[in-house]
């Protein structure tokens, strides 16, 4: 190459043109100019060539121009679509090489300055080489390839001093994590290496046209976007996004509006939708593996790739094999990243503890050491710890400056002020619990019958009917389309006025909306401490302190920390404040520690009792134990009356729910089939009577008339119809379970405060549970008479977290505390044993909120499909159908005279009246005289010791081996 060709190839020639920005002047002049000379044949004369070059030249000129190289270059950093569709089919199509050619053939190569019919001073071996085609073309290319490569190597070297591109181990923590997004390194290369990114989209098809010199034509191109938009080529990315503990924190994958907004707040975009999307990662991905070969360094992209095959319980094995290939780091530097965000986790949290107040919630992790499977003779491995997280109070919900609550807050000395009328369920509670039952009727209506509710449904279905006809499309399709403009708005305001609601549909009471926001939370490590021991709860209480960088030394006497846990725990933590009653310094008293019952356990709790006062025998028309044999639910299904499967009991008790409505909704409409029953729901004259129905339900009083005269005695069941009594009770303590569970997905904490009172009553008059009746009276006596409020607005807003920041995405805090105990469980090996499971227990636990970051990032911004592997629901139509053919068989939902068992079999079981039972025993003041007995504000006078209430194993100096097991 000789010095003329060298300077040609890498000449900058400056001018007052910013790369990649296009002028304003229209290139289609110079194309068409160019496209027409080279097809052209034979070969111009020199006369004809020197005009057709003078034209060019001008045209140059007046874009701006001084030379084709310039233009090339403009094209290749080019972000205008047109443009791109240009390169692209140059570099795929062999068309770049012609170009060349042409342009090296009529002088369009020329040194600043050139006289426009000046030819450039080319190599010799060039000059020779323009002379035929064959030869030209690899010369011109070889011009062009020797300005890219020299492009490439520059921009490569740019994109790799990158910041964006590059992340020190020891730089990772929480909020780089949460943050990290795909779409920002991709911006990053698109902005620092024009040239490979449109190089690698080229090659990877990525915005592509028809194929053909057409694509120069202005109007072939934009034929060719029309068609590639509406055929899903080259698709734009768009917003995507996405509440059991699978559906925590999602494991809800899903996308939804809410979760476009949140990450479009978050600034992460979903790459692949489309397969355009698919190729733009891929590329992107492709440059990160490249920058990552060329300097180790530029691993911004294979650290988190690496942090989430960690979070994922990747083999270390695949994790070596990734980092092999580009796409992790090595699994020593995964590791410096762990010991880096546990660090940075623990200093964030420390620093948010030192300036507002926090709630610890923890309970017991459970696991074997070096066994794969439970066996009798291995029960000794077994391995108690204890974990949690905390959660940080906002400093907008409590006084400015305000570390640690007031102990004053929690008003234990008003105890003895509590009467009994304070635990009475009161009649605005009554009246929030008819209007929620409306709304929930009408949504199992809606979501059974909402289609053929409408009254021209049957139109409609009539009119689809015969083969060969298409489809009209939906109403909502309609709305959106942007096609025939004023006949469809015609027909749209036509549909409309035709489907007009049937019945106003019913808005469930507001009572108090907790804002949605992502509730701001930190695992605590794995404390090696038996949770269910009364002595290990002192010291995990100061372990769980010291993590918070606050000692008991500290004048904790005239502080408060709210304690959440299940009510093993609070049961736990109560008792070791009564054992340490005697200690001299008052923040070694513990007194400062306010234990309190999360709400998930309390919900397992309140269907336990539910399911054993319905269970029945199997044979009464409306027990349970029928409906569990009836649907198979028994076998493989899970469900008994002890609740041992939660979640298979909960979704078989609302299903159940669901056909006890649907019958008592046909029974008041009187009608006897499904076809009867959307006929009377299209008339839309029905809401009166599911008013009547709500009321019928929520007068509490009702059964116990059934049962008892006037004088109060007992009447025999052989004048009684037990089946109406019972299926009445089921929907009262139904739909009280219906409106708790809705509420709590809402983040409506007044809504469970009114649930939280029936149940109290509830549980009083079950007779055979001990621990939540107790427990529950003094939630009650602190949310009505002790606690300030302060301390009661802190408890109404933080009862619930929120790990996605998602509207629906609430859950109660011990909830949340079981995920984090599975995900610290799934993190443990058969082959972990006491010496080796530090890292787990002291790096790994701090960070189990960065895991699920990471992995939901990952999750939207690449579109990844939820397989809904674990926590998709299987749809209970059929089955909800057999109950409801059931029940109007048995017609139980219709009072009859007298109804109290089949001829030759035995008597059916009576329901107990939950409420009204539990009413008559907290009036006769029994329940608040214990409570008072054992208040804390009375743990020091005589009269309570003197009671002997430890030897009776009820007080709260209960010996730790006479202590029942876990509630769970």
């Amino acid at each position: 190459m000789d010095q003329d060709e060298y300077e040609l190839r890498n000449q900058r020639i400056p001018r007052n043109k910013v790369p990649g920005e296009r002028h304003n002047a229209d290139l289609a002049p110079l194309y068409g100019e160019l496209r027409r000379l080279g097809a052209i044949e034979p070969p111009l004369r020199n006369q004809e060539k020197n005009i057709k070059l003078g034209i060019i030249s001008e045209v140059l000129k007046a874009c701006g121009y001084r030379n084709i190289f310039e233009v090339l270059e403009d094209e290749l950093v080019s972000e205008d679509t047109d443009s791109r569709k240009r390169c692209t089919f140059f570099f795929t199509n062999g068309g770049f090489s012609k170009f060349i050619v042409r342009c090296s053939e009529y002088r369009l190569f020329m040194r600043t300055g050139s006289n426009p019919t000046s030819r450039a001073k080319l190599s010799t071996g060039t000059l020779k080489g323009i002379k035929m085609l064959k030869i030209l073309e690899p010369a011109g290319f070889d011009v062009l390839l020797s300005m890219v490569q020299a492009k490439v190597e520059a921009e490569m070297e740019q994109l790799s001093n990158s910041s964006i591109m590059r992340r020190q181990m020891k730089d990772f923590d929480p909020d780089y994590i949460a943050n990290f997004s795909l779409q920002r390194l991709a911006q990053e290369q698109l902005r620092e290496a024009p040239v490979l990114s449109t190089i690698l989209r080229g090659l990877a098809n990525i915005d592509v046209g028809e194929t053909g010199e057409e694509v120069w034509d202005k109007e072939v191109e934009e034929r060719e976007i029309e068609e590639g938009d509406r055929d899903g080529i080259g698709a734009i990315p768009r917003y995507s996004g996405g509440g059991g503990i699978n559906r925590l924190a999602g494991n809800d994958e899903s996308g939804d509006e809410s979760g476009e907004e949140e990450m479009e707040k978050r600034g992460h975009v979903v790459m692949c939708r489309g397969a355009g999307g698919k190729r733009d990662l891929m590329v992107s991905t492709a440059v990160n593996i490249l920058c990552y070969a060329r300097n180790q360094q530029v691993n911004a992209f294979q650290g988190m790739s690496g942090y989430l095959g960690f979070a994922s319980n990747m083999p270390k094995r695949i994790q070596d094999s990734y980092h092999k290939i580009g796409l992790s780091v090595s699994y020593e530097s995964i590791l410096r990243i762990i010991d880096a965000n546990a660090e940075a986790s623990q200093r964030k949290f420390e620093q948010a503890a030192a300036e507002r107040p926090f709630n610890p919630c923890y309970d017991n992790l459970n696991i074997f050491m070096n066994v794969k499977t439970t066996r009798l003779e291995n029960r000794a491995t077994q391995k108690n710890y204890t974990t949690g997280y905390f959660q940080c109070i906002d400093s907008n919900d409590v006084p400015k400056g305000m570390r640690i609550m007031p102990a004053e807050w929690a008003g234990r000395d008003k105890v003895n002020e509590l009467k009994v009328e304070d635990l009475l369920v009161t009649p605005g509670v009554l009246d929030h619990m008819r209007a929620a039952s409306i709304f929930h009727i009408y949504e199992v209506l809606r979501k059974r019958y909402g289609a053929e509710m409408d009254p021209q449904a049957g139109k409609k279905k009539n009119g689809a009917k015969g083969k060969g006809k298409k489809r009209k499309r939906g109403l909502e399709e309609e709305e959106v389309a942007e096609i025939a403009g004023e006949r469809v708005q015609r027909n749209v305001a036509q549909e409309k006025d035709k489907r007009k609601p049937v019945e106003m549909a019913p808005q469930i009471p507001v009572l108090n909306q907790l804002p949605v926001r992502k509730s701001e939370i930190y695992t605590m490590l794995i404390l090696d401490m038996n949770e269910a021991r009364v002595a290990a709860n002192i010291e995990i209480i100061k372990a769980v302190m010291k993590e918070a960088g606050i000692g008991l030394d500290e004048g904790l006497e005239d502080k408060l920390v709210m304690f959440k846990g299940d009510w093993l725990t609070a049961r736990n933590i109560t008792k070791a404040v009564f054992e340490r009653l005697e200690e001299v310094k008052p923040a070694d008293s513990l007194q400062w520690v306010e234990p309190v019952i999360g709400l998930f356990h309390l919900q397992m709790n309140i269907l336990k009792m539910l399911m054993t006062s319905h269970w029945g025998n199997g044979k009464e028309p409306a027990s349970l134990k029928r409906f569990v044999m009836a649907l198979g639910r028994n076998k493989s299904g899970g469900v008994d009356e002890s609740v041992k499967d939660f979640r298979a009991s909960d979704r078989f008790f609302n299903d159940v729910l669901d056909g006890q409505i649907i019958s008592k909704v046909m029974s008041k409409l009187s009608v006897e089939s499904k076809t009867e029953l959307v006929t009377r729901l299209q008339k839309g004259d029905w809401m009166e009577e599911i008013q009547d129905m709500v009321y019928e339900i929520w007068n509490v009083v009702q059964v116990e008339r059934m049962r008892f005269d006037g004088e109060g005695g007992k009447i025999p069941e052989e004048e009684r119809d037990l089946v109406y009594e019972n299926g009445l009770l089921f929907l009262q303590h139904g739909m009280s379970y219906r409106e708790y569970a809705h509420a709590i997905s809402c983040g409506d904490t007044g809504r469970v405060g009114c649930v939280l009172e029936v149940w109290t009553t509830l549980l009083q008059g079950s007779g055979k549970a001990v621990n939540y009746p107790a427990e529950m009276l003094h939630l009650m006596a602190c949310l009505k008479r002790l606690w300030s409020p302060g301390l009661k607005s802190i408890w109404i807003k933080y009862c619930l977290v929120n790990p996605s920041g998602k509207a629906g995405g609430w859950m109660p805090d011990d909830l949340f505390c079981e995920y984090v105990i599975r995900e610290n469980k799934a993190k443990f090996k058969a082959s972990t044993n006491s010496s080796t499971d530090g890292f787990l227990r002291e790096k790994v636990a701090r960070q189990i909120i960065s895991f699920r970051d990471a992995k939901q990032m990952m999750y939207r911004t690449t579109g990844a499909t939820n397989y809904y592997t674990k926590s998709r629901i299987v749809q209970s139509v059929a089955d909800i159908g057999k109950v409801v053919v059931a029940l109007v068989q048995e017609k139980v939902h219709e009072r009859q005279p007298v109804r109290y068992r089949r001829v030759g079999e035995d008597r059916y079981r009576e329901v107990p009246d939950l409420f009204a039972d539990g009413t008559t025993m907290l009036m006769t003041g029994k329940p608040l005289a214990t409570y008072l007995s054992r208040a804390r504000a009375n743990w020091g006078k005589l009269s309570f010791l003197e009671k002997g209430a430890e030897e009776e194993g009820e007080g709260p100096g209960l010996d730790d081996e006479d202590s029942d097991d876990d509630d769970d």
